[in-house]
């Protein structure tokens, strides 16, 4: 039971540190000095990482809420 909470803080916290990341943003000077197809392709990559992060923090939730269904 004790691997399991660790592999779902483990990955609860990496869900977060990736969901943080998605949210960054260009500054002007990039945005100025790059095509507009490179700076839609990062925002779609930045859009995709804030998804997989909030997917992964949702899936360690299913275990967490078993257990405070079941057990307490």
């Amino acid at each position: 039971m004790m691997y399991l909470a660790a592999l779902v803080a483990i990955v609860f916290f990496y869900g977060v540190v990736i969901a943080i990341s998605g949210t960054a943003e260009l500054s002007a000077d990039v945005r100025k000095s790059m095509p507009p197809e490179d700076i839609e392709t990062i925002y779609e990559e930045l859009k995709w990482r804030r998804q997989i992060g909030l997917l992964m923090i949702l899936i360690t939730q299913f275990p967490i809420m078993t257990y405070l269904c079941f057990y307490l």
